[in-house]
């Protein structure tokens, strides 16, 4: 029942990114994963789950690349740092200087992980490279 929940939840949530499919959204997702590590590498995203993300994120911009050659990247990334400061960096830091654990942050580094790989690994199931 637990992993038809998630299933689930994974589904609604790639559905919703779908259909707005901003690259910024997703960089947002990465620049999230990244600081979850950066406050504590034990506690919210350890430093293999963070390179599994950094290897999701690379699969999602060649994608959008793909999709449009006109995109320009350092703007949708520009976007999502943006999105960081105006929303997450204060909170972020008022966590590291209490040196707390936060059991929502958790959750919710675990969630922007589930997506950004989820994401990765349905744009890795439409395209076979050629490895030989």
């Amino acid at each position: 029942m637990k992993y038809l929940f998630l299933s689930f939840i994974k589904f609604i949530l790639i559905i919703n990114l779908h259909s707005k499919d901003n690259l910024s959204d997703y960089y947002s997702s990465y620049i999230f994963i990244k600081n979850c590590n950066e406050l504590d590498s034990f506690m919210y995203v350890n430093n293999e789950t963070y390179q599994i993300a950094k290897k999701s994120i690379k699969v999602i911009e060649k994608q959008h690349k793909k999709k449009n050659p006109n995109l320009d990247i350092n703007t949708e990334w520009d976007k999502a740092v943006k999105d960081w400061k105006d929303n997450y960096e204060e909170t972020f830091f008022m966590l590291k200087s209490f040196n707390t654990y936060n059991e929502e942050i958790a959750g919710y580094c675990k969630l922007q992980l589930f997506l950004l790989n989820g994401v990765a690994e349905e744009n890795n199931k439409n395209s076979i490279e050629k490895d030989f």
